[in-house]
């Protein structure tokens, strides 16, 4: 609670600030050419500001002018959403001339200027305005249009630009920016919540407890209260007068306030210190991942950051992944690698790159000439470019160094350039055109710059057409520098080509096989195109265009129309082709993640093919795998239902077929009959089996731990679908598809039935609405319900970031947007693998046994007493002192909290080796029903003979505390049973304990040393502990005292060691084998793999090691204690030869009706990813988006 309070103090404090400290100039109204300074707060709709370079605006602002010739700003806007590169905002284009531009130059032309602004009411469409600026009064007036375009938004930061001056249209709560805030959900881990549910069992118990204390006192009291009238129990019974003057007060009428005393009695039942301990831990956990130097990025500087402390433990239980691709398993570093003009296609492999591709890729490789040789080309032809039409090759790369909006980024220190882009692929593009001679050097106010064979042209600027998330195709309107207007079109495939009138030397046919070619190599496609206009064509068109741009009502859609009607009869100039590199060691972790039980889903906004591509690429999609593409035909909802109807119903054979199983079975049946004496693991390293001749191989340890393959026996025959899984399946949806999907009950809960099925999933042409849709869809459509994991790098994945349970974001190249939205922040996707796989696994079984080891000592603690009332009449008497009683929790605090620091079960290399591990965490195997009621039974075991073994003690020899005169007592017996509950209570941390270290030791030594310090300081205190006065000095000189604790903590100790050992011999798990493994009990081969694994430095080495090493056969009895670890997991497991056999009874018609393509990997074209433009940023933004996000916040 005080850290919540703190937190809440920062919070206001930074509000503050904001709203008073930071100040701005607004236009003075009264003196021309003056300032007034206001804070934030008072800054009102209207007034006209003036932000400085570096500032950030203070409200939405419609840029009236600025330093910058034609008044252009430019704007960084990070804040907003995410990106970091410049983007450039046009002033409101009231000159009336051309080029458009503003009418005024500063402040004093502003000055009483009479204007208003009509626009939109306050929505959180942030990419999206509408609105009129009118100049003039009354009826005498000039209609401007105003769209998104001249627009600063609140948040963002003004860069490269002196000053600008802005009519405030948004304020405070009104602003777009705040209109899009939503606040952080609140995240509560799994083990909190199942903590919470202990608790609540435990708080039951204990009223059941008192309830039981309660009625015995009943009984007591029945049986014995006329015999008890001399301690004044019923005075009135009492056969001496003196007595029942002298009684003055009676206890009858009183008996059910006894209930709260016992209550009171129990208080320790409930281990309120398991909470404060819960958050030192987690707080220690959070910082041990932020000093992981094996999760350093050296290249970007930057560490893992947990920034939500509570969520540790989650990270050891994940079974859904959902990750973005571009950025995330990509490097989103984009490089222009190839390009298609005419026939032609060009761009060499380097030597570098065919060393490190498989002999698959090699014989698909496609050779072609050098980039080089095309840039010759083009010099040759460009000795004339004013000749018309000009040669396919110059306006290809004239298409590059024009059709963009890329700015320059000057540094006013050093004077050096930089280019800023919207997304990387546009400076790709732009890089792409200087490879092919033709140098973009700067863009002004409508004109764009370029070099062509060291001679400089400008070329006027006419319109940008940008991309959108509907459009997927940018345009740009050129008068060259001779006149002629030109149309420059790029964009995806199949926008191009259903556009397109002629393909320049080539035909579409060639066009579509030489995408297949740039799709082999994983590349990212784009057409470009051209269209040559009359002037006499682009005035007609211009005047309709202006007139829908200043229309107030339905401005996107008339634009649109317009758009359309001159992005037609193109001429396909060629193909771009970029490369977007996969991330270090990303088909390595996927796998390994794989191995862990984690099923992995791809959300994107790519085109399914490059999806697909990429998802071949990382591993996450193998050639073995039957593809399950599912989509919507003919624009007909009704074809996803369908189709998701007849999967179901060719799935639901492999349930119903029992012989399916035994297929997988009957190999590992055989093999157990054939086994006479079954293998346990014991201290020596050289154990085997004995099996029948003919089974030579004896057993060693590692090869069931480490194989790759997954015996999973049936849990039982029922047909129930859900509990199929196959690793042989892959589903494929895009975002028209799941529109259908999402939102709908029936539907979705045939989508989930389909996809829990298949071990990986891509989702491709989501937008970030239906990526946070499609999250929480698992998240509460499966069931049990799982816990997940969103991890991304971009503005458009923060509803996915915060709808997952434990939110993941990487510091790339699309700004903080994604890691300021996450619990943790990491670098790189391959350091996934170690968050989750170590640090989550440690975590969650740390914090597993600290949470059953307070429940357990508490419980343990509260039953002596209950045993203790049967001997005082249930009277409510304590056997222990009250402070001494208080002091429990913590004098045994420390040893456990070290437990939950620094307890390993296996080192990180061996954590990393296993990833079946992992399954511990997932299937709740420290923390469920019948651990918990294991770990309450034998506190209450324990509890028997740490009370009863002292009092048979007592009892049977009366001097057994009396010496030399001095007298035993209740505190003197009491604290004896104490002292043995207190050395117990330590022994069990020993046998918790999988890992011993300096700090571990001390913590045991030290709170020996503080229990006992303080009871021998506590009992000098003659006047504040009167009762307790002597008492320690008199039982610890006394040698009965030391043989009753070490006698009765040893046995219970040993009792502890013995359940362990039983529960390790005959009811194993993965977990004690791998402790085994780790700690070297195992065969040869297991020993020498171990040694190969501990010789790494760190574990990205491991996992590199494992995945290149090969691990012999798996001997039969491993086999079967595998399979047994595996049937845990509940799932029925259907093979690869399994499903292939069930789809060759299909026709190819309904193969093709249902979406499967059987297990050979195609080739796919791939296409521009639209990640970046998947906001609402064009003239015609598509209202589905808008219509997502609503929904998104509707459902429940």
């Amino acid at each position: 609670m005080a850290k919540e309070g703190y937190e809440d103090i920062k919070r206001h404090r930074s509000d503050h600030m904001v709203n008073y400290k930071r100040k701005v100039s607004i236009v003075s109204t009264k003196t021309q050419g003056n300032f007034e300074t206001v804070s934030w707060k008072n800054v009102r709709v209207g007034q006209i500001l003036k932000v400085d370079n570096g500032e950030e605006v203070p409200a939405d602002l419609v840029l009236l002018t600025s330093s910058e010739e034609n008044g252009v700003a430019y704007i960084e806007t990070s804040n907003i959403d995410g990106e970091t590169n410049l983007k450039i905002r046009s002033s409101a284009p009231t000159k009336d001339s051309v080029p458009a531009g503003p009418m005024w130059k500063d402040e004093n032309d502003l000055h009483q200027f009479p204007m208003s602004l009509e626009y939109e009411k306050p929505n959180p469409r942030i990419h999206f305005f509408t609105g009129t600026l009118k100049l003039g009064e009354g009826n005498n007036y000039r209609s401007v249009p105003i769209d998104q375009s001249n627009i600063l938004l609140r948040g963002s930061t003004l860069k490269n630009t002196k000053w600008a001056l802005g009519l405030v249209a948004y304020t405070g709560k009104e602003t777009k920016i705040v209109k899009n805030a939503r606040s952080a959900p609140s995240k509560r881990s799994n083990v909190d919540r199942v903590t919470n549910r202990i608790m609540g069992v435990i708080f039951a118990a204990m009223g059941i407890t008192t309830t039981i204390t309660l009625i015995g006192y009943a009984i007591f009291k029945a049986l014995y209260q006329s015999d008890l009238y001399y301690i004044c129990f019923d005075p009135n019974d009492s056969p001496d007068a003196l007595l029942r003057e002298s009684c003055i007060q009676e206890t009858s009428g009183q008996d059910i306030l006894l209930w709260f005393t016992f209550l009171i009695l129990y208080n320790n039942f409930i281990p309120i210190s398991l909470y404060v301990s819960l958050e030192m831990v987690n707080t220690i956990q959070a910082e041990f991942i932020n000093q992981d130097i094996q999760m350093y990025d050296e290249s970007q500087d930057t560490p893992a950051l947990a920034r939500t402390s509570n969520m540790n433990a989650d990270l050891g239980q994940i079974e859904y992944v959902f990750s973005d691709k571009t950025g995330t398993l990509t490097q989103n570093v984009m490089k222009f690698k190839r390009c298609a003009v005419k026939n032609n296609i060009y761009g060499s492999i380097e030597s570098s790159e065919k060393e490190k591709m498989t002999t698959q890729q090699l014989a698909r490789v496609h050779d072609a000439p050098s980039l080089t040789e095309l840039k010759g080309e083009i010099n040759h032809l460009c000795s004339d470019i004013s000749v018309y039409p000009r040669p396919a090759e110059i306006d290809f790369a004239l298409c590059l160094a024009l059709n963009h909006t890329v700015v320059y980024e000057k540094d006013h220190k050093t004077g050096k350039r930089t280019l800023q882009s919207e997304s990387p692929d546009e400076e790709a593009l732009v890089a792409g055109g200087s490879m092919l001679g033709i140098d973009f050097l700067d863009r002004n106010p409508g004109e764009v710059l370029i070099k062509i064979k060291g001679e400089e042209f400008r070329f006027q600027l006419l319109e940008t057409i940008p991309f959108d998330s509907t459009r997927k195709r940018m345009s740009v309107l050129i008068r060259d520098p001779f006149g002629k207007v030109i149309l420059y079109c790029k964009g995806a495939d199949n926008i191009i080509l259903d556009r397109s009138k002629s393909y320049c030397g080539t035909t579409a046919e060639e066009l579509v096989k030489n995408l297949g070619v740039f799709a082999e190599d994983g590349l990212r496609t784009l057409l470009l195109a051209r269209k040559v206009m009359s002037n006499d064509e682009y005035n007609e068109w211009n005047e309709k265009y202006k007139k829908a741009s200043v229309s107030v009502e339905n401005r996107a859609e008339l634009r649109a129309e317009i758009v359309a009607k001159i992005e037609c009869n193109l001429e396909v100039l060629g193909i771009t082709a970029i490369e977007d590199k996969l991330q270090d060691d990303v088909p390595n972790t996927i796998a390994d993640l794989g191995k862990a039980g984690v099923k992995l889903w791809v959300l994107t906004g790519d085109k399914e093919e490059t999806a697909i591509n990429i998802g071949y690429s990382c591993r996450l999609l193998e050639p073995h795998m039957t593809l399950i593409k599912l989509k919507e035909k003919n624009r007909d909802p009704q074809s996803v239902v369908n189709q998701l109807n007849g999967l179901i119903k060719h799935f639901s054979a492999l349930a119903k077929d029992s012989s399916e199983f035994s297929a997988q079975w009957s190999d590992v049946q055989g093999r157990m009959n054939n086994v006479k004496e079954k293998r346990h693991f014991r201290g020596d390293k050289s154990s085997k089996v004995d099996v029948e001749e003919g089974l030579n191989q004896s057993g060693s340890l590692p090869e069931p731990l480490l194989d790759e393959s997954i015996i999973e026996r049936p849990a039982n025959d029922s047909g129930e679908q859900a509990t199929i899984t196959a690793d042989a399946l892959a589903l494929i949806v895009d975002g028209p598809c799941l529109v259908h999907i999402l939102g709908q009950d029936s539907i979705q809960a045939k989508f989930l039935k389909i996809a829990c099925m298949c071990r990986s999933v891509v989702a491709c042409r989501v937008s970030p609405a239906q990526k946070r849709l499609i999250v929480r869809l698992v998240k509460k459509g499966v069931k049990p319900k799982p816990i997940t994991l969103a991890i991304g790098d971009g503005a458009n994945d923060v509803g996915m970031i915060q709808e997952a349970q434990v939110g993941v974001g990487i510091s790339g190249k699309e700004g903080r947007q994604a890691v300021n939205n996450s619990d943790f922040a990491i670098a790189q996707f391959r350091f996934l693998r170690r968050l989750m796989l170590v640090h989550g696994h440690w975590d969650y079984r740390r914090l597993c046994k600290l949470i059953l080891y307070s429940f357990y000592k508490n419980i343990a603690l509260t039953f002596i007493l209950f045993y203790y009332c049967f001997f005082t009449g249930f009277s409510g008497q304590s056997l222990y002192e009250s402070l001494v009683y208080s002091g429990y929790n913590f004098f045994l605090a420390l040893p456990i909290l070290c437990v939950g620091l620094f307890d390993k079960d296996v080192d990180d290399r061996t954590a990393i080796s296993i990833p079946r591990l992992y399954h511990l965490g997932q299937k709740n195997s420290d923390l469920n029903i019948h651990i918990t009621c294991m770990w309450l039974i034998q506190a209450v075991l324990d509890s028997i003979l740490i009370f009863f073994l002292p009092m048979a003690a007592y009892g049977g020899a009366e001097s057994l505390f009396s010496s030399n005169g001095k007298q035993d007592g209740l505190y003197t017996f009491g604290t004896t049973v104490y002292t043995v509950l207190v050395v117990s209570m330590l022994f069990k941390v020993v046998t918790v304990s999988w890992t011993w270290n300096w700090i571990g030791c001390s913590s045991m030594a030290f709170s020996l040393l503080l229990y006992f310090g303080f009871i021998m300081a506590y009992s000098n205190f003659v006047s504040y502990a009167y009762d307790f006065y002597g008492v320690a000095f008199h039982f610890l000189a006394n040698a009965s005292f030391w043989l009753l604790v070490i006698q009765i903590s040893l046995l219970v100790w040993a009792i502890d060691l013995l359940m362990q050992w039983l529960r390790s011999r005959y009811w194993t798990n993965i977990s004690n084998h791998a402790v085994e493994f780790d700690k070297g009990y195992c065969g040869e081969a297991g020993l020498a793999i171990l040694e190969a694994i501990k010789s790494c430095k760190t574990t990205d080495e491991v996992a590199a090691k494992m995945n290149h090493m090969k691990i012999g056969e798996v001997s039969p009895e491993e086999a079967i204690r595998v399979a047994k670890i595996e049937s845990e997991l509940q799932r029925v497991h259907i093979s690869d030869d399994s499903i292939r056999r069930l789809n060759e009874n299909l026709s190819p018609r309904t193969l093709k009706e249902l979406g499967l393509e059987g297990g050979q990997p195609n080739i796919y074209r791939s296409s521009y990813a639209y990640d970046h433009v998947a906001r609402n940023t064009g003239m015609d933004a598509e209202m589905g988006e808008e219509m997502l996000e609503n929904e998104v916040e509707e459902v429940p």
